[in-house]
């Protein structure tokens, strides 16, 4: 089981929802880095960078469509 937390906050806000069985994967994403949980629960910290605009693009692209994802005036600024 693979259980995501998008946006966390603090590890205070994520430990309660930690699993307890072994097998179970947790990815938490933050714009903190929340340091707590790799020094006392044995987090793995992987920092990842914004996307390049060829690479963001690609993405767009698969994911709603060339035409769509090419439209930069449907695009929110």
């Amino acid at each position: 089981m693979l259980i995501v937390l998008d946006n966390a906050n603090s590890p205070e806000q994520v430990r309660p929802l930690l699993p307890g069985e072994p097998g179970c994967g947790v990815l938490i994403t933050s714009r903190d880095a929340l340091g707590g949980l790799v020094a006392v629960d044995g987090a793995r910290r992987i920092h990842l960078d914004v996307l390049g605009e060829d690479d963001a693009l690609a993405l767009l692209v698969t994911l709603l469509g060339d035409d769509r994802a090419r439209d930069r005036n449907r695009l929110p600024r």
